[in-house]
């Protein structure tokens, strides 16, 4: 077995209301003194997932491997709260939509950052690093990667750890109760504004209130036949016609590079497609969703062929890639990191002899969602 590093970090959540994004932050971490950066390295901005922190030694241990690496390269972290326990509950409760304005306006301010950076998202910081993309871009990010994220949203959620993990167990009981579209959840619960069941999308369309939107979807879009989508029909009482955005695709395909990596052993996102920006095939698939079914190929989605937010143009460009972590979700070992940092560092594409499947090593374990 890989040596484990560092711990597992058990959270606790304090209580269940929202956090104000007036409080959030950006963190540097590294290098501690800024004389010894490097103007000429592309700086680099962390945006850590569910359950997680931006005091986790593990994000520590990441942006010292880009410095060992790519030497004097200045690695920041979004930071949600002030204090740890606080960061750790601010990415289950409260709305993603204010903390994406809010990040967008501390990015904003930094002059280190003026000529552009790269961004990673863990997790669910990855659909939140690519709203900010999407919405704001100022300043510009140059490669986006993702690692185990939601880009498709979840369908469902896996078992929670303990007695105590609130937000799991909030987030069961709106799903349980038929209310995760409901204003609460949609307002206060984070997962819950990247619900998606394909099976039945009229609410998601009607009440989302990010996932929706950053994925540039509409009440009459069409459906892959094979997704097990219900039809829609005509738009409910409420539900008005918008126009795409056209600002989110011409944002989002600036970018230089989009790399999407999933870990071959997650049964935490459910379904684990939604890492890779895809579905579930559902006449195809024999695996439940939790496990690893058949996927719908991203170019066969509405979303690509009518290019909602600028895929097509971005894979046809030869822009969009795709990487493997061996195991668990978040459990990143170094031959993971290593795949990670490829696209970090002014260069521009990895070696394409590059494998993105080698042997586990050593691990830095983030906490589960």
């Amino acid at each position: 077995m890989p040596r484990i590093l560092p711990t597992l970090i058990s959270i606790t959540i304090l209580a269940l209301t929202s956090t104000h994004c007036s409080t959030i932050s950006v963190s540097q971490i590294w290098p501690p003194n800024q004389k010894t950066t490097n103007p000429t390295r592309i700086p680099v901005v962390i945006w850590h997932g569910l359950s997680d922190s931006y005091a986790n030694p593990a994000l520590d241990d990441l942006a010292k491997k880009i410095d060992l690496r790519y030497p004097g390269t200045t690695v920041y972290k979004i930071r949600l709260a002030d204090s740890d326990p606080q960061d750790r509950r601010a990415t289950w409760f409260g709305s993603a939509n204010e903390q994406v304005d809010s990040v967008c306006d501390q990015l904003a301010e930094l002059d280190e950052l003026s000529l552009g950076f790269d961004a990673i998202g863990l997790s669910q910081g990855g659909q939140l690093m690519r709203a900010y993309v999407e919405r704001c871009n100022r300043p510009h990010v140059r490669n986006l990667i993702t690692l185990g994220s939601q880009h498709m949203g979840v369908s469902g959620t896996a078992p929670c750890s303990g007695l105590f993990d609130l937000g799991c167990h909030v987030l069961h009981k709106l799903i349980e109760s038929g209310t995760v579209y409901g204003p609460y959840a949609q307002q206060k619960v984070i997962p819950a504004q990247y619900f998606r069941d394909q099976s039945n999308l009229a609410p998601y369309m009607k009440h989302n209130a990010f996932l929706r939107d950053i994925n540039n979807e509409r009440w009459n879009d069409s459906q892959p036949v094979d997704s097990g989508s219900h039809p829609i029909g005509e738009p409910e009482d409420g539900v008005e016609y918008e126009p795409r955005k056209e600002q989110y695709k011409l944002n989002f395909q600036s970018l230089e590079n989009f790399v999407m990596f999933r870990f071959t052993a997650d049964t935490l996102v459910i379904p684990p497609t939604s890492a890779y920006f895809t579905i579930p095939n559902a006449t195809q698939s024999t695996l439940p969703d939790v496990l690893d079914p058949i996927p719908i190929a991203l170019q066969d989605l509405p979303i690509y062929q009518e290019d909602y937010i600028g895929l097509k143009v971005l894979d046809e460009a030869g822009k969009i890639h795709y990487g493997t972590c061996v195991g668990a979700h978040m459990q990143i070992d170094e031959a993971c990191w290593e795949n990670v940092m490829d696209w970090l560092g002014g260069r521009r594409r990895p070696d394409p002899a590059h494998s993105f499947l080698p042997e586990p090593q050593q691990q830095l374990v983030f906490q589960n969602e």
